[in-house]
């Protein structure tokens, strides 16, 4: 029953116990979950006959869906949301958004590739690839010449790297191999989305192209 949705429910709690479905049942919904009590009408209403009415508040008689966990009761038939953390990601692409995937020194990390490379980065990109589209990424690697580690140290207390990348463990790195600077980025990404088969137009996407349809979108002209 989650199909469609945005974001989707990562996991979803029922009560013990029987309900029974009457004509004046109501689906109640809390802040933002319209649409999906609007989806559960639509799948109820052929299996049972009723015209379920959708509803911000109801008294008796209601199904109620809520994302608020500190609800503790639900009603006659509830169930508790838990969005997961990739709902920001969701909610923009619906919104026809691009996210751009940076590479600042020991950021874009990952448990597979623990010590910053291109290869951390790539798959930071390739995770919101998969979960959102090839429309809806970019790349803003955010690198410079010079010494961006030394920049950092510099700077430690105002960026706070390492405090938020809270109890994991990382490689302190001298550079971001592959992404060092402005010069390699782009040809190097380029290199890596063509090594990984990659389409010509799928790349025209990721390094300019869907931020340019959203800049032409929402710039005045």
């Amino acid at each position: 029953m989650t199909a469609g949705l945005i974001p989707a429910p990562a996991k979803l709690t029922a009560r013990d116990g029987t309900f029974t479905l009457t004509p004046s049942t109501h689906i109640q919904t809390s802040a933002g979950l319209h649409a999906l009590g609007e989806l559960a009408r639509q799948y109820l209403r052929p299996a049972t006959g009723l015209p379920l009415k959708v509803v911000e508040s109801a008294t008796h008689s209601r199904i109620v869906l809520s994302l608020d966990p500190r609800l503790g009761h639900f009603g006659d038939e509830g169930y508790r949301l838990t969005v997961a953390k990739d709902e920001v990601l969701m909610a923009m692409a619906a919104k026809g958004g691009v996210i751009g995937i940076e590479a600042a020194p020991h950021t874009t990390l990952t448990k597979k590739h623990p010590k910053h490379s291109i290869e951390s980065y790539m798959e930071h990109f390739e995770y919101c690839a998969d979960l959102i589209g090839i429309d809806h990424v970019a790349f803003g690697p955010d690198t410079l010449f010079g010494d961006h580690v030394g920049l950092h140290h510099y700077f430690a207390k105002q960026l706070s790297i390492r405090s938020a990348h809270g109890t994991q463990q990382f490689e302190e790195v001298e550079f971001v191999d592959g992404i060092e600077n402005p010069a390699e980025a782009f040809p190097n990404i380029v290199r890596w989305l063509v090594k990984h088969d990659y389409s010509d137009g799928d790349i025209a996407k990721a390094i300019g192209g869907n931020v340019m349809r959203v800049l032409d979108e929402v710039w005045f002209p």
